[in-house]
Parts: C-alpha cells; structure tokens; sequence
C-alpha cells in the first residue's frame, strides 16, 4: 500500500508543479521553470517579512513567549480558511476518480495519497509562517536546543488537524449545497464571509497601541487555547511538560487518522453524495432564442466560471473586498483613529488611484481561463468561430466583474475625500487601465504558461504559474508608481500620466500577441 500511494502522490504532485505548464522545448522549459522559481520565492518572502515582522515586536515588548504558539496558530489558521474551499473538490471531486476505482488500489490509498499531497503543500506553508519567526526568536533570545528542537518537529505535524478539519468542513459544506439548485453559492457565501472576517481582524489590530496588545495578550493567547485546544498543549509544551508536548503529537496524528479513516470508509458514497445535484422537474419549451457567437461565449464563460468555488473565491472575492473598502471608507469619519496612522485621511485621499488600482492589478480571472478548459479545449478549437473572439470573451468575463466594483470605488473614494476634477479622473482611469491590463495580460500569461492536463480545478487556479505571475506582476506594477509618489517628490499628475501610459502599451503588446494566437497551437 505505501508503495502505491507513493506512486499516486508522484503523479498528484507532478500535476499540480509541473504538468503541462512548461514548453516540451528544453531551453523553453528551463526559462519557464526558473520564472515560476522566482515568483515562488517572491510569495515566500513576503510571509518571511511578516513573519520576522510579528516576532520581532513581540520580542521588543516583552511577549516573547507567545511568540511561537502564536505563529503555529497562525498557520493553522491559514491553512483551516485556505483548504477549506478547496480539500473537498481535492479529495472527492477529480477527473480521475473513474480511472483509479479500476485499478488495483484501495480507497486507503487514494484517501492517504490525496491528503498527503495536499499536507506537503500545507507544511511548505507553516514552514515559510514560523521558520523565521523561530530564527528570529533564536537571535534575540538565545532558546536551549531543546525549545528549537521541538519547535522543528512539530512544523511536520501543525498541518495535520487544521487540514483534517478544514477537510472535514469543506465536505459537509458541500453535502449540504449539493442538495441546492446552486449548490456552489453556500460555499462561495461562507468563503467570503469568513476571508471579511479576517481581514476586519487585521484591519482592526494596528489601531491597538503597544501598551493595549501587552494587556490583550493574555487574553488573545486564553482564546486562542479555549478555541483551538491543541494550542493550549503546544504552548504548555514548549514552556517544559513533555506529558503536554508528547500529547499534542500524538493528537495531531490521532484527529487526522481518525477523519481520514472515516473518509476511506464510506469514499465511494461520499462521492455519490457530494456529486449530486438538484433538478428542477418542471421544465417548459418556450421560445428558442438566437444571439452572435461572442454572446454565446460569454455565456460559456460565465457559466465556467461560477461553477468552480475555488475559480470565484481567488478572483471575485477581491472585487468583493475592494467594494468593502470602497464603503469603509465612505461612511468612516476618523480614519486616522480607526488606523491609529496619523495623516492616513490625507496619504489615502492622495493615493486613491493606487488603493484601488492594488485590488485591480492583481485580480486576473483569464490566468487561469485557458488551462481551465482541460482536456476540453478541442471543443472550442473546433467551434466554426476565430480564436480571437473566444479570447475576446474570456477578457470580457474579467472586465465585466471588475469594471463595475472599481468605477463604484472609485466614486465612493472621490466623494469621500471630496477630490478634484482631476484627482477624480486618475482616481477611475488609473484603475481601469490596470483592470484592463489585469485582464489582457493574465491571457497572455495563460497562453505562455498553459496546463490543459490537470485533474483538479486548485492545480491552475491556486497554484499555476499564470495566476502566480499575474498576481505579484500586478503588485510590482502598482508599488513602483506607488513608491515614486510618496518618496521621488515628482508631481501626481506626472507620474500617473507615465503610469497610464505604461499601461496602455503593456495592454496592446500583449493584446497584439494574443490576437496572433490559434487555439489549434495547443492542439499539438
């Protein structure tokens, strides 16, 4: 058996890193391969950087001790709200369920493989989260080897009960949808509302004063124990009780053997369950309608793309949130006392454009449009259509979702800091040029960074090269005109009229290349 779950893992791990992404030319592949390294590491370097961030004023004010539960904490966090959209339609929901229910392998082995890929790319994760925090943390306090070799063991078993429970929730979730019309929407509702709650979380911390997060400490560190018990060990394990450190191990493997387990037992119904859907029996004929071929794409598109959870949770939830922003803001009086950032009313008024343009530039739903066709992408090759208008209809899906929320933002902001004529106009032009170029070059991405031969949805949304360059390709786009405003001392209007122009040439180059684009390329 563990032979064979080895082998499906290889095969799991390779199609989320490697399949189909790269040219089969072998200069191709290694200038492919090493784009993709640095994005990764550009990913990694942000969490080092908060990470280090966090631990370094914990230990300056005194709550060194917190320091590593908190980040284990962290972690699971991260990893419970970030799989839980996804392990359900990891597990249950591949297109290869059929091929491996043929072949000499158990539902043990399928369960474990699947579960075990999904916990290497998780421990990655709680790695990059408390690796630098424990350096930190080994420089300013000076740890015995004992601490700093508990704490490295137990990055092997953090992953295990949030990714056994995010599992569990995410199935439950999607047996209940699974019993509606739009069975997608429940999940697609809790995704965001719990992503919201995080993120007012965050938002809210930086207004508490040095003095107040040493008085919350101990109560954030009691709530952290009281609602997620296995910390309430690991802290006690770290403080010296082997009894509570040899505990917390063997909880971790117990709570994901117990789940996995149970998984294994009943796979093929669940399966069954999870796969259901719900059929209106009341159906009419009514009047066929005709419309253009682009129309008719579109309506493709649409349909695609709010029939994958993970597909509208990485993309439409940053409109949502941007949106959010737009009405935070709004309706605050006293921003500067909700940041605890002096001046921050007039720093946000004065980099309106780029605020909004941050949520813009790195929301792409065409990275990851193309791959998503699978192994269907014969069907629109062979539609009696030009490739150009498949293209076209892709891009229009991202304007369409991403041009209302910033022009509504964009207003909401000018209203608010009651801006000029000409502030107001960089404050919605700026934006939209980047949501053009977020949509334009995200395609262009996918094209030169294709996977038509994924078995999971997760595999080109969440870790394709595409979606991964597009996103931190956006963000770069944004801080370097961002940063010239607030440090080079060059007038607004100077360097948004560079940045527009910038833009607008990186849109039509890769527009231009898209145009020169035949579907059939990719059917070689």
């Amino acid at each position: 058996m563990i032979k064979k779950c080895l082998t499906l893992m290889k095969v799991q791990l390779g199609g989320i890193i490697f399949s189909g992404q790269f040219g089969t030319k072998q200069g191709q592949k290694a200038t492919k391969i090493a784009s993709m390294a640095i994005v990764m590491g550009l990913v990694g370097l942000v969490f080092v950087f908060y990470s280090a961030l966090i631990t370094f004023a914990y230990v300056i004010m005194g709550m060194e001790d917190s320091v590593m539960p908190l980040m284990m904490t962290a972690a699971s966090l991260m990893i419970l709200f970030t799989t839980m959209a996804k392990a359900s339609n990891f597990i249950f929901s591949t297109k290869d369920n059929d091929l491996l229910m043929s072949l000499p392998v158990t539902n043990w082995a399928v369960i474990v493989s699947r579960f075990a890929s999904l916990y290497l790319y998780e421990a990655v994760i709680t790695a990059i989260i408390m690796v630098p925090a424990l350096v930190v943390y080994c420089v300013m306090c000076g740890p015995q080897l004992l601490f700093i070799f508990e704490v490295v063991l137990s990055l092997l078993f953090v992953p295990l009960i949030p990714l056994a429970i995010a599992t569990l929730i995410g199935i439950v979730i999607s047996f209940i949808a699974a019993r509606f019309k739009y069975k997608n929407l429940v999940i697609m509702v809790l995704g965001t509302a719990a992503f919201l709650g995080i993120m007012y979380f965050s938002f809210t911390m930086p207004s508490m004063d040095e003095e107040a997060l040493m008085e919350i400490n101990d109560l954030l560190m009691g709530a952290i124990t009281r609602l997620y018990p296995p910390a309430a060990l690991y802290f006690s394990g770290l403080n010296g009780s082997a009894a509570a450190y040899l505990g917390y191990l063997i909880l971790s493997v117990a709570v994901a053997g117990v789940i996995i387990a149970l998984i294994a037992w009943r796979f093929n119904r669940l399966i069954a369950a999870l796969s259901a859907h719900k059929v209106k029996g009341n159906f009419k004929m009514t009047r066929l309608k005709t419309g253009s071929a682009f129309s008719a794409l579109l309506a493709r598109e649409f349909k695609r793309y709010f029939s994958s959870t993970v597909y509208v949770l990485n993309t439409a939830l940053i409109y949502v949130l941007l949106i959010a922003a737009g009405i935070a803001v709004f309706f605050i009086d006293d921003i500067e006392a909700v940041l605890n950032l002096p001046g921050a009313n007039t720093m946000i008024g004065a980099l309106a454009p780029i605020v909004i343009a941050f949520f813009a530039g790195i929301t792409s739903t065409t990275s990851a449009a193309l791959s998503l066709e699978g192994k269907n992408l014969w069907l629109i090759a062979s539609f009696p259509v030009r490739s150009i208008t498949v293209f076209n209809a892709k891009i229009a899906l991202n304007l369409i979702l991403g041009v209302p929320c910033v022009l509504i933002t964009a207003i909401l902001f000018a209203i608010r800091f009651q801006l000029g004529a000409a502030d107001t106009a960089f404050t919605i032009v700026i934006p939209l040029l980047y949501t053009l170029l977020a949509a334009v070059g995200g395609l262009f991405l996918n094209i030169h960074f294709p996977n038509f031969s994924w078995t999971n949805e997760a595999a080109v949304v969440k870790q394709g090269a595409a979606p991964m360059i597009a996103v931190f390709g956006g963000m770069i786009l944004v801080f370097v005109p961002g940063g010239f405003l607030m440090l080079s001392g060059i007038a607004a209007p100077v360097i948004y009229g560079i940045t527009a122009a910038i833009l607008i040439v990186l849109t039509v180059l890769c527009y231009v290349k898209i145009a020169r684009t035949n579907l059939l390329r990719f059917m070689d």
